[in-house]
């Protein structure tokens, strides 16, 4: 008998006869109800995912000083800069946002960092040129809740700054203008938005409607990133797929084509397909080609900007196997935590090669590659369900010259000198209280079903 690749958990254990005796709406409520649906209003609201269900943005902590600073800009003349994130979250969510402020007639432009040569997140250079520009006011998405440092030159500079953000928050808060942010908002119920969904309720207050033709945008964002699809997410993910499987949106439907992506779309192909595809252009080279393909009403211009795109994937794709393939044959089987670093490698897809050795080893994975510019370690990290790669790396903070993410993915910059120190306070902290999570991964089993169960009825519903 074949051992068992996974460790596997049932929730619910059942014999013969007791799963003969359920119905399929037995089934059903018993795997809501583990998802914390338990009543008929939440039931529907689950199943049946409305528009109508989403919050007002008017929880959201903050949300009327952006819009009375953002009034003010318009009637002023100032300039805006949209500054966004090169992934396909951050270029969602740029593209929303640039487009609810040039609907408003405002005076803006959008900016995404250079990967290889700012990094995430706002950079000093970048302002100082805006200051130089005569920009009044940035609006960040997708980033901006960890640049202490760099809001405060902002300031110097006479430069106000809103950030919209869902990333983790910091023991110390910049000192922006406005901070738009689920869970620096007690009254707003989602904590678990996108930086697309934060940027789409921003741009709904904005407009004082709902942009129903962004929801495709609010979509790919929000599957890309990987957030939980429960709650708003999901109503996002629902009607945003409905919208994408018409879409007008020219360089989408260019992408589509370029891709052979049969419709109807769904969930799987803006996962795999689609959302590879935008994240790809700031991976390796640019991702204002992404936001440039998304914002486009020129056919021709779609059609070139697709074909990039599609051949920057197609690039990124054999990068990630040959990092794959070194970093095995360098790692240390043993290790609680897999931490290598090679100059030979591609920072832009180091996450995704990382992703790959957490789900063939099952443990935490840190990849790095050297900063030509600064001669630091540079890199991403991704972790197993149970350790939380935020928490631990703050308490180590010190070791890195920049640190950001989520429990489950992060990025960072350290000089050489501290990699060793790091190596052994995450070897150790996995060793001591997480080596019950490495090994095998956990295969959750919702419910077992009986053969009967087994229809298309069931699995649509």
């Amino acid at each position: 008998m074949l051992e068992s690749k996974a460790k596997w958990e049932l929730k619910h254990e059942a014999n013969k006869e007791e799963l003969e005796a359920l119905s399929c709406d037995d089934i059903i409520n018993r795997l809501l109800s583990d998802r914390g649906v338990r009543n008929e209003k939440e039931k529907a609201q689950f199943l049946e995912p409305k528009l109508a269900h989403l919050a007002s943005p008017a929880y959201l902590t903050d949300i009327d000083k952006l819009k009375e600073r953002v009034e003010q800009a318009i009637d002023d003349g100032e300039k805006i800069i949209v500054y966004g994130d090169y992934d396909a979250d951050g270029v969602t969510a740029t593209t929303i946002m640039y487009k609810a402020l040039t609907r408003l007639g405002a005076n803006c432009d959008y900016y995404i960092p250079n990967r290889f040569d700012e990094g995430y997140g706002l950079n000093e250079k970048a302002i100082e040129r805006f200051a130089l520009d005569d920009v009044a006011l940035i609006i960040t998405v997708d980033n901006g809740i960890a640049d202490v440092k760099e809001i405060a030159l902002a300031n110097d500079l006479g430069i106000d700054v809103i950030i919209t953000d869902h990333h983790e928050v910091q023991e110390t808060l910049p000192d922006a203008y406005a901070i738009i942010h689920p869970h620096l908002s007690d009254t707003y119920p989602y904590k678990h938005l996108a930086g697309v969904g934060v940027a789409f309720q921003v741009a709904r207050y904005l407009l004082g409607e709902m942009p129903d033709e962004w929801l495709e945008l609010a979509a790919i964002g929000t599957i890309s990133d990987l957030v939980p699809l429960t709650g708003e997410n999901r109503i996002f993910v629902a009607h945003g797929l409905k919208r994408l499987n018409q879409t007008n949106n020219i360089g989408l439907k260019k992408l589509i084509e370029i891709a052979n992506v049969k419709r109807p779309l769904d969930e799987r192909d803006i996962g795999f397909i689609l959302g590879p595809r935008l994240n790809a252009a700031g991976r390796l080279e640019d991702a204002a080609l992404a936001v440039e393909l998304l914002l486009t009403e020129d056919e021709t211009e779609a059609i070139m900007l697709a074909e990039k795109i599609d051949a920057l994937n197609k690039e990124r794709q054999e990068m990630v196997e040959a990092t794959v393939n070194e970093a095995e044959r360098l790692l240390d089987e043993d290790a609680s935590f897999i931490i290598l670093a090679s100059p030979n490698w591609h920072e832009g897809v180091l996450g995704i090669a990382a992703s790959r050795l957490v789900n063939a080893y099952h443990r935490p994975v840190m990849l790095l590659t050297e900063n030509e510019k600064t001669g630091e370690w540079k890199g991403s990290a991704r972790s197993i369900p149970g350790f939380n790669l935020f928490e631990n790396c703050m308490e180590v903070k010190d070791l890195f010259t920049s640190f950001g993410g989520h429990s489950q993915a992060a990025g960072m910059s350290l000089s050489k000198e501290n990699l060793e120190a790091l190596k052994q306070f995450l070897n150790k902290r996995v060793e001591e209280k997480y080596h019950h999570l490495l090994g095998k991964p956990v295969l959750k089993v919702d419910h077992p079903i009986s053969l009967k169960h087994m229809t298309t009825e069931f699995v649509h519903r």
